[in-house]
């Protein structure tokens, strides 16, 4: 979960430096439906590693 946190700080600190934030309706339910999004990414392809 950590990771995902920084993974998402460092996606967070991309989109507003390039201004896709201006296009967000929501910001805080975007950052948290991207942590969602990366999260699940990363255990997916943690159980893709153990097999």
């Amino acid at each position: 979960m950590l990771l995902a946190y920084l993974v998402n700080s460092g996606l967070h600190a991309l989109l507003q430096r390039a201004g896709a934030y201006r296009h967000v309706w929501h910001p805080a339910l975007f950052n948290l439906a991207l942590y969602g999004i990366v999260l699940g990414l990363l255990f997916h392809l943690l159980r893709w590693m153990q097999s």
